[in-house]
């Protein structure tokens, strides 16, 4: 298999991933608050590229379960203080969890992460 073969392999779409499923509306400004979250690396919102994988809220603490775009990133540290520092600054305790099972893909871009990636 040539080069050129493997990297299109890691970019073709993976039919066994699951369809990103609408955020319940409570989150709404929870999303709105971390759409201002970019990764730097890509320099797209982190929820455009379908880091976010779950948001829980009980008054004003919010857990957000998110992954990283590979294990090692090294601007998860920042990834995760702008995502605190985003929702305290709508008057939210913010906890993150990471998880990486299963790791990100291109396939967890949403619709608006892949037309900002010209896809």
């Amino acid at each position: 298999m040539s080069l050129f073969d493997r990297v299109t392999h890691w970019f073709a779409p993976n039919p066994a991933q699951p369809e990103h499923r609408p955020p319940p509306p409570e989150a709404g400004p929870i999303l709105d608050a971390l759409h201002g979250v970019y990764d730097p690396e890509v320099n797209i919102d982190i929820v455009s590229m379908g880091l976010v994988r779950g948001i829980a809220r009980d008054g004003n603490d919010v857990v957000v379960r998110m992954t990283l775009s590979t294990r090692g990133c090294p601007m998860g540290p920042a990834i995760v203080a702008d995502v605190v520092a985003a929702l305290e600054s709508i008057g939210l305790n913010a906890e993150v969890e990471l998880e990486f099972d299963p790791p990100w893909t291109v396939d967890d871009l949403t619709a608006e992460g892949r037309a900002k990636l010209g896809r």
